[in-house]
């Protein structure tokens, strides 16, 4: 078997064990509100009349899989392939490409989240084939993959440093590349001005509330994502003088903090394969093989105790598709916070959202935990989630 033929292999095993790890575990919230939006292009294509509070593209890349299977796994086929391009481009980009294919899919973020339907992974792989092109000196297409980027996930834009560094040592390339990125930025625009709905930017916002401050809370929680999401990978980013990418590491999390960012893992993907081809930059063969193997220790422990949550597997939606099974068809379901699942798993369903401080009227059908105040009488719970669907009061 050729080298080529046995690399090919390892990344088809590598995606169907990611896809049987965690195939079962129902979407998370916001994995279940893209999956609703992407089947929401059957009947609206452009998104013109249905509010989105991301840009489109990821839904877009969805829509295909969707097609062939309606299912959580389908929606999730898009994040796998995109992980397996970001791979591919690593390898082609590391001078050990070996090492650093192996570091990059055996850190837990890259497993958890390679077989999500988050937009992350998807947002990675473009910003790492805009990397490579402007590496091989193809400017305008580099330029297409980092607006591809943006209009996957926002987010993007906070490797500006890594793009201003590689304008400034190649200044040649700058204006076809950013004359390239901003005709398609441009189309996003036009696009998004266009809907006779809310601005997906507007929406967005109100989505995520107010970044906030930077606080010592807030820096704490940030320490179990970065800990048990990138592993031992982290020794990769010991400060080597000649090495920038080092920095702009070593910065990431303190530039989320500084803006005032949640503490989500998902925010640190990108650090995944900044790490992996730092850490297959190292010298020492046996710091790299030690690194591996912690990787592959706390990678295999999460998978089996999934406990810290990575990727969304925090275990809150265990029971939703049961819960969606069982709604009344003739009668609306109120609820505080089962909004997004509900769009996936019961989009027939009337859905009445209430803020935190109102109560559903009496003889309700009500969704939501077990443990909540609204919930008299209980018509089925699910053990794991406490995810519950209750009446408000004994039916007359």
């Amino acid at each position: 078997m050729s080298r080529r033929t046995a690399i090919a292999f390892g990344w088809l095993a590598g995606a169907v064990v990611w896809l049987l790890c965690f195939s079962y575990a129902p979407l998370h919230e916001d994995e279940a509100i893209y999956a609703a939006w992407a089947r929401a292009l059957l009947h609206d294509p452009l998104l013109l009349h249905t509010p989105v509070d991301k840009p489109p593209l990821f839904f877009y890349a969805q829509l295909p899989f969707m097609l062939w299977y309606d299912s959580p796994l389908a929606a999730r086929l898009p994040s796998v392939f995109a992980t397996l391009a970001t791979a591919f481009i690593l390898m082609r980009a590391s001078r050990r490409p070996t090492w650093a294919l192996a570091l990059f899919v055996t850190m837990p973020l890259t497993l958890f989240f390679a077989a999500s339907s988050f937009t992350d992974p998807l947002m990675l792989a473009f910003l790492t084939t805009g990397w490579w092109l402007w590496q091989r000196r193809r400017p305008v297409v580099a330029g297409v993959a980092w607006a591809a980027a943006l209009l996957t996930k926002p987010t993007a834009l906070l490797v500006l440093p890594a793009w201003l560094w590689l304008a400034w040592r190649d200044r040649a390339q700058v204006r076809p590349c950013v004359l390239a990125a901003g005709a398609v930025l441009a189309l996003g625009w036009a696009w998004d001005i266009s809907r006779d709905v809310p601005s997906w930017w507007w929406l967005g916002r109100s989505a995520y509330g107010s970044l906030g401050r930077p606080s010592l809370t807030n820096a704490l929680a940030w320490l179990t994502p970065a800990v048990l999401g990138m592993g031992s990978a982290w020794w990769a980013a010991w400060p080597r003088p000649r090495q920038p990418l080092t920095w702009l590491t070593l910065a990431w999390i303190p530039m989320h903090m500084a803006l005032g960012f949640q503490p989500w893992d998902r925010y640190l993907l990108p650090l995944a394969p900044m790490l992996a081809w730092l850490g297959a930059e190292m010298g020492s063969r046996r710091v790299r093989t030690l690194t591996l193997a912690l990787n592959v220790g706390l990678s295999l422990l999460l998978l089996a105790h999934p406990a810290p949550g990575l990727g969304g597997r925090d275990g809150r939606w265990f029971g939703i598709e049961t819960l969606a099974a069982r709604l009344p068809d003739d009668a609306p379901l109120y609820h505080h916070v089962l909004g997004r699942p509900l769009a996936y798993y019961a989009p027939d369903a009337t859905l009445l959202w209430l803020p935190e401080e109102e109560s559903p009227p009496p003889n309700a059908w009500w969704g939501g935990r077990l443990d909540d105040p609204e919930c008299a009488l209980v018509v089925w719970f699910d053990v794991r989630s406490r995810l519950a669907l209750c009446r408000t009061s004994a039916p007359e």
